[in-house]
């Protein structure tokens, strides 16, 4: 995945509310990059995607059908949890290798919820959702697994797994780089882009 790529998947909303007056068009523009590379994506809900056309559950429900998406509504097991989109991806370990179905990886997503309508929860709506104390820079954290092309030109062996985070700025700055795992590390703790 090239960081030009990565860069399509920031922290903005699916549906920016009230200027999506069909919400799976402006869902298809949206994941249009994603869908066209042909690998595997996810996404989360944020706190303006049910301003649109469809209510939250069913914008997640039009995500989890997208074509290459790993997204899914709630775990099946969990029956009562706030929001949609709440889930844990494993990744597991290379076929064939002592970790070949044990989760060497995992990756949590979590709605961020829009407003509260609970008198528990004070300032009806700022500061509720989960993007950290007010004043801060909205951010995201991106994991980048890079893999090998075969010979049939199939995906091969994972050649590394690099995270960072996002700042929603003008520059969507990278920061806090780390290379999680990488099949010939030679110590590099930062990211090259």
């Amino acid at each position: 995945m090239s960081w030009s790529l990565a860069r399509e998947f920031t922290l903005r909303d699916n549906i920016f509310g009230f200027d999506s007056l069909d919400s799976a068009k402006s869902m298809d523009a949206a994941f249009a990059t994603a869908i066209a590379s042909n690998i595997p994506w996810v996404a989360v809900l944020g706190n303006h995607d049910q301003e649109g056309t469809l209510s939250r559950e069913g914008v997640m429900k039009y995500i989890v059908g997208m074509k290459n998406t790993l997204s899914k509504l709630n775990p099946p097991e969990v029956h009562v949890i706030d929001g949609f989109g709440n889930y844990n991806l494993e990744v597991e370990g290379v076929k064939g290798t002592d970790m070949e179905n044990k989760s060497v990886l995992n990756l949590y997503f979590l709605d961020s919820g829009d407003y509260s309508t609970l008198p528990s929860i004070p300032g009806y709506g700022f500061g509720y959702h989960a993007y950290g104390k007010a004043g801060w820079s909205r951010r995201a954290r991106v994991v980048v697994a890079s893999l090998e092309k075969t010979q049939k030109n199939t995906w091969g062996d994972v050649i590394s797994i690099k995270t960072w985070k996002c700042l929603d700025d003008e520059h969507l700055t990278a920061i806090d780089g780390q290379v999680l795992w990488s099949k010939s590390f030679h110590g590099k703790t930062s990211l090259e882009y």
